[in-house]
C-alpha cells in the first residue's frame, strides 16, 4: 500500500502533465494507521513535495468541518482554477453524501472541472476481487460494499449520479 504514490496519485499527475496540465496543488486524504509516512514521502519526487498536502485523517461529510472536502476546496480554489477531484475514500455513506452535496451546490459545481469516483455499489464484481498488488496485499471491496437497501447503492444509481454531475457541467468518470 505504501507504494500507492506510484499507482494512484502518480498516474493522475503523469496523465494530466502529458496533456499540458500541471497541478499547482495536490490534496490527499487517507485515514490509515498502516502507512509508513517516511517511506511514502521518500517516494514522492522532491519537486512535488511543496505542492502536496497529505492528511492522514478521515474525511467528514459535515459541511464546515475542518476535514470536509468541499469546505477545504471552497477555501483554496478560485473559479478560474482547473480542479480535478478523485473521490475514493472507501466509505460509501460519506462518498455519497459528498456527491449529493456537490450536486446541490451550484457554487461547488462551478469550482470543479473533472471528477473521478470509485463508487462502491452493491453486488459489484469488485466485492469479490482478489488481486495481488502493492506488496502482495489483496485489493477488492470486500466489506466496503453497501447493503442492497442502502440509498444510491446500485450500479444504476452510480450511472445516474455521474450523469447528473455531467449534466451540471462536470466531466465525471467512474474510477475503478
Amino acid at each position: 500500500y505504501n507504494n500507492c504514490w506510484w499507482g494512484c496519485t502518480k498516474w493522475f499527475i503523469d496523465e494530466y502533465e502529458r496533456r499540458g496540465l500541471r497541478f499547482d496543488r495536490i490534496l490527499l486524504w487517507e485515514a490509515r494507521s498502516d502507512i509508513n509516512h517516511s517511506h511514502y514521502w521518500s517516494t514522492v519526487p522532491a519537486e512535488l513535495r511543496p505542492r502536496m498536502s497529505y492528511y492522514n485523517v478521515p474525511l467528514s461529510a459535515n459541511m464546515g468541518h475542518h476535514h470536509h472536502l468541499w469546505t477545504t476546496l471552497k477555501a483554496l480554489v478560485k473559479p478560474d482554477d482547473f480542479v480535478a477531484v478523485k473521490l475514493d475514500i472507501d466509505n460509501h455513506d460519506i462518498e455519497v453524501a459528498l456527491v449529493r452535496q456537490l450536486l446541490n451546490s451550484p457554487d461547488l459545481i462551478s469550482l470543479i472541472d473533472e471528477f473521478f469516483w470509485e463508487h462502491h455499489v452493491y453486488d459489484s464484481p469488485l466485492k469479490r476481487t482478489r488481486v495481488s498488488l502493492f506488496d502482495s496485499k489483496n485489493l477488492g471491496w470486500h466489506d466496503q460494499v453497501p447493503s442492497r437497501n442502502s440509498p444510491d447503492s446500485s450500479l444504476a444509481d452510480s450511472y445516474n449520479l455521474l450523469l447528473q454531475l455531467r449534466q451540471a457541467g462536470i466531466r465525471a468518470h467512474s474510477w475503478i
